[in-house]
C-alpha cells in the first residue's frame, strides 16, 4: 500500500464498516431504500393519480350508475351518500365531476371539466350538465392542512427523535439522569417547547395561505386548528421519542426517522386521497396518526367536507396513538445506553 494513499483507504474502510457493520446500519442504508422503491413502485403502478379524474356518484342509484361509469380506466368513480361534501370537494377540486342520481342525473363540473361533463352526459341519457364555480386556487385550500401536517411531522418524529439521539450521544442524557429530573418533566419540557415553535409555525403558515391563496379560515377555524395542531404534535413527539428509545445510535435513528417520515408523507393524504393506493396499501394508511392527522386538519379548515362524527373519529385514533407511543417510549426509555 502506497504510503500517499494509505490514509485514504483507510477511511474509505472505515466508512463502509461503519455503514454496514451492524444490522441495523446496514438495514438503514440498503434495506430502506429498497423499501422506499417497492412502495413508490405499488403507489404509481397504474400513474399518477393526479392523471386520474374524479368522479361522485351520490343519490341511492350510486351504485347502478358507477357500474355504467366505471368503464374508462382514466376515471376512479367514488358512491357517497350526501351531495353536499360532494359538491365541497368539487370546489376545492378534490374531485373533478359530481354526479346527482334520480329520474333525471344532474352533472355538476367546474368551468374547466366541462368537455368532460358533457362525455359524462353523453352516456347518461337524459342528465342534466350543471357547471358550478370552482376557484382557480381552490386546490391549495384543500393540499395547506397536508402542508401543516408535514411540518407537524419533521417537528415530532424527526425533531424529537434526532434531539434524544444527539443528547444521548454528547453524554447530556447521562448527566440529566444524575439530577432529581424525572423522565415526565423532562418529556413534558420538550414537548412544551416544540408546540410553542410549531404554533408559530402556524401562525405564518395561516397568514401566508390566507392572504396569498384566499384561505377561508375564520376564528373558529384557527381554534380547531390550534387544538388539533397541539394533538398532532404530541403524537409525533411520542413517536419520536419510542423510535429515540428503541435505536440508540444516532445515524440509525436519522435513517429511520427519514424514510418513516417519507413513507408517512406518500400514503396518509396529504397529496391524493387514500382511495388511490393499492388496497393492502391503503388499508394500512387509514390506521396511521398522520392520515387522521391531515383529516381533521382538512376538517378545521374545511368544515363542510365532513360531519362531526369523522372529525371525533380522527381525534380519537390520534388520542389512542398517542397512548401507544408513549407506553412504548416509557418501556424502552434509559438515560444511558
Amino acid at each position: 500500500m502506497s504510503p500517499a494513499t494509505a490514509p485514504f483507504r483507510l477511511f474509505v474502510r472505515l466508512r463502509l464498516r461503519h455503514a454496514a457493520g451492524a444490522p441495523g446500519r446496514a438495514l438503514g442504508h440498503f434495506g430502506l431504500p429498497a423499501l422506499l422503491l417497492l412502495l413508490s413502485g405499488a403507489l404509481f403502478l397504474r400513474g399518477h393519480p393526479f392523471e386520474r379524474r374524479v368522479l361522485e356518484i351520490v343519490g341511492p342509484d350510486g351504485p347502478a350508475l358507477a357500474t355504467v361509469l366505471a368503464a374508462d380506466a382514466g376515471t376512479r368513480v367514488t358512491v357517497g351518500p350526501d351531495p353536499g361534501p360532494a359538491l365541497a370537494r368539487l370546489r376545492v377540486n378534490a374531485v373533478q365531476a359530481v354526479v346527482v342520481g334520480g329520474a333525471a342525473p344532474t352533472i355538476y363540473v367546474g368551468a374547466r371539466e366541462v368537455i368532460f361533463g358533457r362525455g359524462l352526459a353523453s352516456v347518461l341519457p337524459g342528465a342534466a350538465l350543471a357547471v358550478v364555480d370552482v376557484p382557480e386556487r381552490a386546490y391549495l385550500r384543500y393540499l395547506f392542512p397536508g402542508l401543516l401536517a408535514w411540518t407537524l411531522l419533521v417537528n415530532g418524529l424527526l425533531g424529537m427523535g434526532y434531539g434524544m439521539a444527539h443528547d444521548r450521544r454528547r453524554q447530556f442524557l447521562k448527566k440529566l439522569s444524575l439530577t432529581p429530573l424525572s423522565r415526565l418533566t423532562f418529556v413534558c419540557a420538550q414537548i412544551t417547547g416544540r408546540a410553542l415553535l410549531s404554533l408559530g409555525q402556524l401562525a405564518v403558515l395561516v397568514g401566508v395561505a390566507w392572504i396569498v391563496f384566499g384561505l377561508p379560515v375564520g376564528v373558529r377555524g384557527v381554534l380547531w386548528l390550534t387544538a388539533v395542531t397541539v394533538l398532532g404534535l404530541v403524537v409525533f413527539c411520542g413517536l419520536g421519542f419510542a423510535l429515540a428509545s428503541a435505536i440508540p445510535n444516532e445515524v440509525t435513528l436519522i435513517d429511520t426517522a427519514n424514510a418513516v417520515t417519507v413513507v408517512l408523507l406518500l400514503v396518509s393524504e396529504v397529496f391524493f386521497p387514500i382511495a388511490d393506493l393499492p388496497g393492502p396499501v391503503a388499508a394500512v394508511a387509514e390506521i396511521l396518526p398522520s392520515t387522521h392527522l391531515v383529516r381533521a386538519l382538512r376538517y378545521a379548515v374545511l368544515p363542510e367536507l365532513a360531519g362531526g362524527g369523522q372529525v371525533a373519529a380522527s381525534l380519537g385514533m390520534l388520542g389512542l396513538w398517542a397512548l401507544v407511543a408513549y407506553g412504548v417510549a416509557v418501556l424502552t426509555f434509559r438515560w444511558t445506553r
